[in-house]
């Protein structure tokens, strides 16, 4: 072997670390990935686009996951016809069913899914639930028109109805319940840096979350 021969191993060798160190500085140093389970680049995903997004869709599940707790016990009092000690007990299982169903998505996120498709999986139920819960709130429950008011009660409504119901509310349950765990979490993958972002992102966060949550819609019936 002559001499170019044996200087052939070291040139590949620091060819190698050279591309290893390109390949560090275009993809995230904590080992994030993508949708399809490559290293992240930071250049293409991730950002504050990625963010931007994440927080509008925290605000659009908060202020709808609201706007049916708040007004979920008077619905039941007024158009179900429940008393308010039923009322309060079937309210205060839902919201407990949401906190239940946050252990599924975080099993889910870490054991199967991943946080991005745990995310995506639990908003379409939730989605699938609240349209489902508009179907059955106007066409079923809502009937005759104007009842439902302290003057003019709903009457009584049929056990399909009534199941139909709950079964939309309870998938709402699950969606928010799955999803609101790896919310936050999935949004620090966004960022490939620790400091000032996180801090503005996370005050961001919550506070949509709680301004939203706060002053969701309250409607009578």
């Amino acid at each position: 072997m002559n001499r170019d021969d044996q200087s052939l191993p070291c040139i590949l060798q620091e060819k190698f670390e050279e591309e290893e160190e390109t390949a560090d500085c275009l993809t995230t140093l904590d080992g994030t990935v993508d949708e399809k389970g490559r290293h992240a680049i930071k250049a293409k995903t991730g950002g504050w686009i990625a963010g931007a997004i994440i927080l509008m869709t925290q605000g659009l599940a908060t202020l709808a996951y609201f706007g049916v707790g708040v007004n979920l016990l008077l619905f039941m009092r007024r158009v179900l016809g429940q008393n308010h000690a039923e009322a309060a007990n079937s309210v205060s299982n839902w919201t407990g069913t949401v906190y239940i169903f946050s252990l599924v998505g975080v099993f889910m996120s870490d054991s199967y899914w991943g946080r991005y498709k745990t995310c995506a999986i639990f908003q379409v139920i939730s989605v699938l639930g609240l349209v489902s819960l508009s179907v059955s709130c106007y066409k079923f429950l809502l009937r005759p028109r104007g009842c439902g008011d302290q003057q003019n009660p709903c009457g009584s409504h049929s056990r399909l109805q009534i199941s139909f119901f709950y079964l939309s509310i309870y998938l709402v349950a699950l969606g928010n319940g799955g999803y609101q765990p790896n919310i936050a979490t999935l949004w620090a993958d966004q960022f490939d840096q620790e400091g000032q972002v996180e801090v503005a992102f996370f005050s961001y966060f919550y506070l949509v979350s709680l301004s939203l949550g706060t002053y969701s819609p309250h409607f009578s019936y």
